[in-house]
């Protein structure tokens, strides 16, 4: 499994003389660029129901913010879109809330860009993209003009592989939505019968 200081090493060779601090920076900024277009960065957010209470406050488990609700279980039960509202910022609210303490809780899996001035991410989601999230860095890096490291040819390359890297993360993303979402209907439909 790759890690971030592994990941820095491999760009070191590939843009030779520029200052750490600034490889950073650009690592950080790819991260988020890759999560923010490809929606790929799904975080499991853990919430205690309480009684009659309406809205929660919900952040990332990584520094970061939320997107959207991808999808929210209460007790394990998957919710429709239509019974809860999330303001985009931190408040998600339950039109109707439970009239009990719920011993299962609440699990909001919401879809998460990392801050981009220190984005962190699992490291599995990272051993997954980092090719992308490299050529991303890369292609930022080598478009700084007057460099060392400046290289247009090879930065226009490197957006190529970016680009592929947020289209497959989303069609990733997408299948394992659909063959949820197919699974639950084929349920219902079972319950009709």
């Amino acid at each position: 499994m790759i890690t971030l200081d592994q990941l820095k090493e491999m760009m070191f060779v590939e843009v030779p003389g520029v200052p750490e601090p600034l490889l950073e920076q650009h690592l950080s900024l790819s991260i988020t660029r890759f999560c923010a277009a490809s929606e790929a960065y799904i975080d499991e957010i853990s919430v205690d129901i309480v009684a009659d209470q309406e809205d929660y406050t919900i952040y990332p488990v990584l520094s970061g913010r939320i997107r959207r609700i991808n999808e929210l279980l209460i007790s394990d039960v998957v919710q429709d879109n239509s019974l809860y509202e999330f303001d985009g910022y931190e408040t998600l609210t339950l039109l109707y809330p439970p009239t009990s303490d719920s011993a299962a809780g609440m699990l909001v899996k919401a879809v998460t860009t990392p801050d981009p001035l220190n984005a962190t991410v699992p490291p599995e989601f990272l051993d997954r993209w980092y090719e992308g999230i490299r050529a991303g860095a890369l292609s930022s890096l080598m478009r700084i003009p007057d460099r060392d490291w400046s290289n247009a040819e090879l930065a226009m390359e490197n957006r190529a592989v970016f680009v592929r890297a947020v289209n497959e993360a989303r069609i990733e993303t997408d299948t394992s939505k659909y063959q949820r979402g197919n699974a639950r209907r084929m349920t219902i439909r079972r319950d009709f019968y």
